[in-house]
């Protein structure tokens, strides 16, 4: 009994350090040599930024590929080649590699991965018509639906997505009169049917102009219903269609795409340029049960955003992925929303002209990344506890009377503040007789 424990224990814990290492990366494309005129002819790399430590690894040097692909659990990478099979890669060890059926593609198609199952679900062509093909990673099976399908729409925001179960797959389809409405496929994983085609409006905003209906996970996933009118009405809602519930409408004005975390209850709106077709930076979060508008966020332009299956709680916005000069932010929905109060500084006063010393500051809300700021310069900070921070005031800092302001900063929000004094040394003056 006691070595069955043991090896339970072991399985655990090889489970949990294969989808940490799995996760979260970024896989980018880099240049190594371009001396060829003919960009196809260039050598190419797969490199990996890996969020949790803000190093570049690479993936796989010189690979020949023209498009790639991850499933959403960052389990296996596919590779599109231009004359030959699509290739896939685990993403935890690249000695695991193979060829996929000659019907099978993966480079430009969407792909899910059951680890349950350990089997991938990627659309390809059979006898010229479309198909979802099951692909068993172990026996390199594959089988194929029963129905043909019709265009799918994919790309890096729209796509399939499974059931909390994995016995569905939701897939956003074209109308077959291109109206722009768009259509949603249930298919069976289990029977490999087809089960039904309905309209987005059904699950939308009534008598929009168009609908889109953006990637999901575990059956829920953001419709948005948009119009054509000169305020560019949007209505966004998170829906459940497992349970066929959604949520109320959020109505934005503009042209943004929709993030959710934390299992639904938040929606992130990444505001987007209306010509250029760029992210603006401004990121607006609303509560997804209210309705409400509950924080604004500013980060320049022209970045990415990226979410992880492992870590829903978790939005990364990263601009110039594949330059040394890249930038990255975690938006930790865990702490977003923290609020810094102070409540007293010890000491809060000391004499002018007063050696270097400890401020210690009392609250709450404090964290790893919480910074202490007198008179408005940020000054070397401890963190001790949640409700204590340390700093270290300089002897320049207290070389003038006056009442001067203390506050806490971290990544999203600014405390209260409080006054520390500095004051005059007093002179005490005996007359002798």
């Amino acid at each position: 009994m006691k070595h069955l424990k043991l090896i339970l224990c072991f399985l655990i814990i090889l489970l949990l350090e294969s989808t940490l290492l799995a996760q979260p990366y970024i896989y980018f494309s880099k240049v190594i040599d371009s001396t060829d005129s003919n960009s196809m002819y260039w050598d190419l790399s797969i490199n990996k930024f890996n969020l949790r430590n803000n190093l570049e690894e690479p993936f796989l040097y010189n690979a020949e590929f023209i498009s790639f692909t991850w499933d959403i659990t960052q389990t296996w990478l596919i590779l599109d080649h231009l004359f030959s099979y699509s290739h896939i890669y685990n993403c935890l060890d690249t000695l695991n590699n193979f060829d996929l059926p000659a019907k099978i593609e993966g480079g430009v198609f969407p792909v899910l991965y059951s680890k349950e199952k350990n089997c991938l679900y990627i659309t390809g062509v059979s006898e010229d018509k479309l198909k979802m093909f099951e692909f068993n990673v172990n026996t390199k099976d594959f089988t194929q639906s029963f129905e043909e399908f019709p265009q799918i729409i994919h790309n890096n925001k729209e796509g399939m997505f499974f059931s909390l179960s994995e016995e569905k797959i939701y897939v956003p389809v074209l109308d077959t009169n291109y109206s722009g409405m768009g259509k949603l496929l249930i298919y069976s994983t289990t029977s490999k049917h087809i089960l039904s085609i309905s309209d987005l409006s059904v699950y939308g905003y009534p008598n929009a102009n168009g609908y889109i209906l953006y990637r999901g996970k575990d059956g829920t996933a953001v419709i948005l219903s948009y119009f054509h009118n000169i305020t560019k009405d949007s209505y966004f809602r998170v829906y459940n269609f497992d349970s066929d519930l959604g949520s109320n409408f959020i109505k934005y004005q503009g042209f943004a795409d929709p993030y959710y975390t934390n299992k639904g209850k938040y929606l992130i709106l990444a505001n987007i340029y209306d010509s250029l077709n760029a992210y603006s930076g401004r990121l607006d979060i609303y509560d997804v049960g209210t309705g409400e508008h509950i924080k604004n966020i500013f980060l320049p332009s022209g970045g990415e955003v990226y979410t992880f299956d492992e870590f829903l709680n978790n939005v990364y916005y990263v601009k110039d992925i594949e330059l040394p000069t890249r930038q990255v932010w975690n938006l930790d929905m865990d702490s977003i929303f923290n609020v810094l109060e102070l409540t007293n500084l010890n000491p809060n006063s000391v004499n002018i002209n007063s050696n270097s010393f400890t401020l210690t500051v009392n609250g709450k809300g404090f964290d790893t990344v919480s910074t202490v700021y007198f008179n408005g310069q940020p000054r070397a900070t401890t963190f001790v506890s949640d409700s204590v921070i340390t700093a270290e005031i300089l002897s320049s800092d207290v070389i003038a009377v006056g009442s001067f302001p203390v506050w806490v900063k971290d990544k999203y929000s600014i405390s209260d503040t409080l006054q520390f004094s500095v004051m005059q040394v007093r002179i005490n003056s005996r007359i002798s007789e």
